[in-house]
């Protein structure tokens, strides 16, 4: 927690600093201009890792006030976990892993307005597909088919997978506290589309079963905050 607090304190301390520093740049240019770049990233100061490097977004302004963007999402992932049983007598530890994967890519423009020197407020209108799935494997201790009288160790496995479409209307402000550096932040309103793939869960022994689950499907408006600091520069 000290740790997170003196990340937020620097952070803010140059913020002030290089503004200061700044402000006494006569004529400077601070917001982007056509043909310019930027590429951000979310900040969260109160998680364990505050740089979120798994959202990337890419923006490449076609005019002063006019850019196109383009959002990259990914998340690989695994946890796990050990417990004891009792195979035929004898203490063995099984293991339950859960793993998943998550990439979404966006497309978007933004209209920029005047806004001040340094603050450029926008709105703009993004469209998302994401994919994941995820991979669970549990060892077990079951019947042996060929001696009911013995036991056997077996895993399981279940997958599952979805899809999601959503098409957003947003909007949020950029704040240039230095030359080629921004915060910002954003909010939306729309709509996603979500297509849930048929489960599946094999169990190899114990005895050998297999069972699904249905594919099923969602649907929801609404608004959406993005939670996090977003943090860029330009180049």
């Amino acid at each position: 927690m000290k740790k997170k607090v003196l990340l937020i304190a620097a952070i803010v301390a140059g913020v002030f600093t290089t503004s200061d520093l700044n402000a006494q740049e006569e004529g400077s240019a601070f917001k982007p201009a056509s043909g310019d770049i930027t590429l951000e990233v979310n900040f969260r100061p109160m998680n364990a890792s505050p740089i979120d490097i798994n959202n990337l977004r890419l923006r490449y302004f076609i005019k002063d006030d006019l850019a196109l963007r383009a959002s990259l999402h990914m998340d690989i992932g695994a946890n796990t976990s050990n417990r004891y049983d009792s195979l035929n007598g004898s203490q063995v530890e099984l293991e339950t892993v859960n793993a998943n994967a998550s990439f979404g890519i966006g497309l978007g423009i933004e209209k920029h307005f005047a806004g001040t020197e340094r603050l450029s407020p926008w709105v703009g209108a993004d469209f998302m597909f994401v994919s994941n799935g995820t991979v669970s494997t549990d060892q077990r201790i079951g019947v042996d088919p060929n001696d009911a009288t013995k036991q056997v160790q077996y895993e399981s496995e279940t997958t599952n997978g979805s899809t999601m479409i959503a098409f957003n209307v947003v909007g949020g402000v950029d704040y240039y506290f230095a030359k080629n550096f921004y915060l910002g932040t954003e909010v939306g309103l729309g709509f996603s589309t979500t297509a849930n793939a048929e489960g599946e869960t094999t169990n190899p022994g114990g005895p050998a079963t297999t069972s699904k689950t249905p594919a099923s499907g969602s649907f929801t408006f609404g608004e959406n905050v993005n939670g996090a600091i977003r943090v860029g520069f330009m180049f």
